[in-house]
């Protein structure tokens, strides 16, 4: 039996996540803003369900500073966000 647990999905948004418009009309509840993570150049805003877990939408909000500060903390994350234009 595995000691890990789901807490939240991620999807990779487009810029300030106009996704979110569609979760809204199907009555989703969003966490009311968009959540800056400093200096690795991403964004997010969230939606909370009652288990608490969640759904986060997260896009490269400044792409010099990800490059920097985000990309390498992660698993070649930078290009597969990009996915809508790279494929």
């Amino acid at each position: 039996m595995f000691a890990y647990e789901l807490d939240h999905i991620v999807i990779f948004a487009s810029v300030d996540a106009p996704e979110k418009a569609h979760l809204e009309a199907l009555g989703v509840q969003g966490f009311g803003g968009v959540t800056r993570h400093g200096d690795l150049g991403s964004a997010s805003t969230s939606f909370f369900f009652a288990n608490l877990r969640y759904l986060e939408l997260i896009w490269i909000d400044d792409e010099a500073a990800a490059q920097v500060n985000f990309e390498p903390l992660t698993m070649n994350t930078i290009p597969r966000m990009h996915w809508r234009t790279s494929g």
